[in-house]
């Protein structure tokens, strides 16, 4: 069991490149299988041992909360709601303030990325306050921005795309309480590029590179993909 035993999941984005494949519901409870597809990214954190999990919603949070519930697996499943779109950075902001603990992992609702949370969690150590991120490598990062590391530690986020194999960020992170503290930041900006990038050098994050894994729903072409993997990875 890790230690940090709470997450929070980022589930408010309006899902605007699904919207062709899947056009009444918010992205992380498209079905995959048959089910929500944030019931399977659940199901991963129960079996991981966390015990609690916090829902970042706002559009179709009705909808998110009809799906889910309040318990899955034996985890409590808690919501915080946006009165008004935040960006990454300010749902992440106010998430946090329901964190009971000195860290919890933050992720997002529309990828499963099946690294290793106890991993995750010892990196984190003897720094508590030091903020880890999962990177994966892709054969082509041209969906994604790609990242620098250098002696274990991420130097830069290169926000150009690129068709070539790259590290790339993998949206999982163990995520310190006061990780925002220190930093002057509007109420809403987003949590890639006005933090992560652009605080890059003071932040010093711990890289946690895995090979585990990993698919992102955004388009038709993996979602439709998930129907088939998703499950398969979570039955073994």
């Amino acid at each position: 069991m890790p230690a940090i035993d709470e997450a929070i999941i980022l589930v408010g984005g309006l899902g605007t490149r699904l919207r062709s494949a899947v056009p009444d519901l918010p992205k992380p409870i498209a079905p995959v299988a048959g089910r929500p597809f944030l019931a399977w990214l659940l199901d991963h954190l129960a079996r991981s041992g966390i015990r609690r999990t916090i829902l970042s919603v706002g559009h179709g949070a009705a909808l998110i909360r009809s799906a889910i519930g309040i318990q899955h697996n034996g985890m409590t499943v808690d919501y915080v709601e946006e009165r008004e779109a935040l960006g990454t950075g300010g749902a992440l902001r106010l998430a946090l303030t329901l964190v009971r603990n000195t860290s919890a992992f933050a992720l997002n609702g529309d990828t499963l990325f099946l690294v290793d949370l106890h991993r995750m969690g010892e990196a984190a150590q003897p720094e508590p306050s030091r903020l880890v991120v999962a990177l994966r490598t892709v054969d082509n990062a041209d969906r994604y921005g790609t990242c620098v590391v250098e002696n274990g530690t991420i130097v830069a986020f290169a926000a150009a795309r690129s068709a070539r194999q790259a590290l790339i960020n993998g949206g999982v992170y163990v995520l310190p309480r006061g990780a925002f503290d220190p930093f002057d930041l509007p109420e809403k900006f987003s949590f890639e590029a006005d933090f992560l990038e652009r605080h890059v050098s003071a932040l010093r994050p711990r890289a946690l590179i895995s090979d585990r894994e990993f698919i992102d729903i955004g388009v038709p072409a993996s979602y439709e993909a998930a129907q088939t993997l998703v499950p398969a990875w979570l039955s073994r």
